[in-house]
């Protein structure tokens, strides 16, 4: 058996909230996981994260009518990070990101192999039975959180002991104190007070990859042809906050309920 997760958060955009985005995805990510794969060998696990009424109904619905175990978490909508030096309480979608994942490592099932599926996707075949069909006891990662779906070995995750922890959003700010000239500081900080320097650093599972990796483990990412041949990623993260964008989006998986059939009856 595989666990198979999902964190259902609200997108709202400010000056598009007639479009109803997140309500939308929810709908096609479930009805068009349900319709083309085989459930058989997973166990569902969704978490909410302070989502409207209206979701927190559908999803219970599709609990009371699914074929396998299915499970509902609550978690606050946003998890605090302590910044030094003052341990002040800030929010980064980098650390929340990471967070939930962790959470649902230790707290989502407790089968080896576990999926970690955004919720902003909806499937055109069946990408489980794809995943079965080539997932080995030796495998430590399959596929690319980045790219909207990820099969994780937890025993290779623990081994590695760095987390989904991501190392970007860092910026060199000018230090007066010879011989340095900079000073690395994450944005969040109150001190990074210019941010003319960033420095790309490791996103959200990246250094998770590079160490199971090196211990050992399998990592196949998975080429873009196959995350094409078995789901569209829509890409509706919290940093899309653009009307416009969201208007592409709209129309996005307005198309893709269109191509699979699905009859768009809303939440």
């Amino acid at each position: 058996m595989i666990d198979f997760c999902v964190t259902i958060k609200s997108i709202p955009v400010k000056g598009a909230e007639h479009l109803k985005i997140t309500d939308l995805l929810v709908f096609l990510f479930f009805e068009s996981l349900f319709k083309f794969n085989d459930l058989s060998s997973v166990n569902i696990h969704v978490i909410e994260k302070g989502v409207a009424p209206n979701i927190l109904h559908y999803i219970r619905e599709k609990q009371k009518n699914s074929p396998v175990p299915f499970e509902i978490y609550s978690l606050p909508e946003h998890h605090l990070s302590e910044v030094s030096p003052r341990r002040e309480k800030v929010f980064t979608v980098e650390h929340d990101t990471a967070y939930t994942c962790e959470w649902m490592v230790e707290n989502c099932g407790k089968e080896d192999f576990m999926i970690i599926s955004h919720f902003d996707i909806g499937f055109r075949a069946d990408f489980l039975k794809y995943i079965k069909g080539v997932l080995k006891p030796e495998h430590g990662i399959i596929g690319d959180g980045w790219k909207g779906i990820v099969l994780l070995n937890r025993i290779a995750y623990r081994q590695c002991n760095v987390g989904f922890g991501s190392m970007t959003y860092f910026f060199a700010v000018p230090w007066p104190l010879p011989p340095y000239k900079y000073k690395i500081r994450h944005y969040a900080d109150p001190r990074c007070t210019d941010t003319s320097n960033p420095i790309l650093g490791f996103d959200v599972m990246e250094l998770l990859e590079l160490n199971v990796a090196w211990l050992g483990w399998g990592f196949d990412p998975l080429g873009d042809k196959i995350f094409r041949q078995y789901f569209e990623h829509i890409r509706c993260g919290s940093w899309n906050t653009n009307p416009e964008i969201s208007m592409i989006q709209h129309s996005r998986i307005l198309a893709m309920l269109n191509e699979i059939g699905i009859e768009n009856v809303g939440i």
